[in-house]
């Protein structure tokens, strides 16, 4: 069986989304400075934008921003009100799991039970990037997360500004697609228009690859390719 990207560009770059000039509608420091606003538009990744999302994180709020696949809506994968949240902004099915994006390889080890020898080949190869690996999760998992399953989705997405906010989260963040659930998903700040509950959006221009990460399912050294994406697998 082989691997292979579906976008022209090489899966372990580090491009991310090519940032614009200006910041607009979000003033001060920290949450505060948003804290009128329904919905707020970062139009430069800066440190001082960065810090508010994180603000708003640590405060039970959604952020939206760039991954190297498509945008991404955020909350704190233990925080079941915001969990909450995430489903009702993208009307998702209760039964769907939501996925953990890590800053870090490591951290796939903190949440898997165990990291099969081919999965640490994918692992390897293919991360950063638009893979995410289904893995039997560890006990401190909640429930509300993975939909109640005994499984977790987990990727390491190949954007800067993403790996950024997701570090200064502590390593890990509950995300799912920016789009209501059954529509396109969102490759720019501006197809963001409509989706009501977010609370900062962190704009860093169009995300190169545009297409959902593949997802696939590893299970004593087995593969099952459970979403087609950014990566297709044939058989050798």
């Amino acid at each position: 069986m082989t691997i292979g990207l579906r976008s022209r560009l090489r899966p372990t770059s580090t491009n991310m989304c090519a940032p614009k000039l200006e910041e607009r509608r979000c003033t001060g420091s920290g949450l505060q400075g948003c804290s009128n606003l329904s919905m707020t538009i970062i139009e430069r990744p800066k440190n001082v934008s960065i810090a508010k999302a994180i603000a708003i994180l640590k405060a039970g709020g959604i952020i939206a921003f760039p991954t190297d696949t498509v945008y991404g809506i955020a909350a704190m994968p233990f925080n079941k009100k915001a969990i909450r949240k995430l489903y009702a902004i993208k009307k998702r099915e209760k039964k769907k799991p939501i996925a953990l994006l890590i800053s870090s390889k490591k951290f796939a080890e903190k949440f898997a039970v165990s990291i099969p020898l081919k999965a640490k080949k994918l692992m390897t190869k293919y991360w950063p990037g638009p893979l995410t690996l289904i893995f039997k999760k560890r006990r401190s998992i909640p429930d509300f997360l993975t939909s109640n399953l005994p499984t977790i989705g987990i990727r390491m997405p190949d954007n800067k500004i993403a790996l950024k906010l997701i570090r200064k989260a502590g390593g890990a963040l509950a995300v799912t697609s920016a789009n209501r659930s059954g529509n396109k998903p969102a490759t720019s700040a501006k197809d963001l228009k409509g989706l009501k509950g977010i609370d900062i959006i962190i704009d860093g221009g169009r995300c190169r690859i545009g297409i959902p990460s593949s997802v696939v399912y590893v299970k004593d050294d087995k593969l099952q390719v459970l979403r087609k994406g950014a990566i297709r697998l044939e058989k050798a």
